[in-house]
């Protein structure tokens, strides 16, 4: 059985990942963005998605005084081509893991 999951880690060393779909005849999903830090953090963390010039908010979770959290979609978001999906963190100590699957 072959797996259509991606699955992608990220330092939020500068506050902000980005992934772009840059393949045309290829669309994915976002199943779950989970974060760690190195410590107990307080922060905003925030995700979204751009069309074009259009910028929508996927979700924001606040953490007071924790290490971990996830971002798991109620529904799916399609990424098409040149659809961008960002991720924010306020605290910058710690990892993005981003996973995907194929529509």
């Amino acid at each position: 059985m072959q797996s259509n999951d991606m699955s992608s880690v990220h330092s939020l060393v500068t506050g902000t990942v980005s992934i772009t779909n840059t393949q045309a005849h290829s669309s994915w999903v976002p199943v779950a963005v989970l974060f760690t830090f190195d410590e107990p953090v307080t922060a905003t963390l925030t995700v979204t998605r751009t069309t074009g010039d259009t910028s929508f908010q996927l979700a924001t979770v606040d953490l007071a005084d924790n290490q971990s959290a996830a971002w798991i979609p109620e529904a799916p978001y399609i990424f098409n081509l040149n659809d961008v999906l960002t991720v924010t963190s306020t605290a910058i100590n710690g990892t993005v893991e981003i996973i995907r699957k194929a529509n």
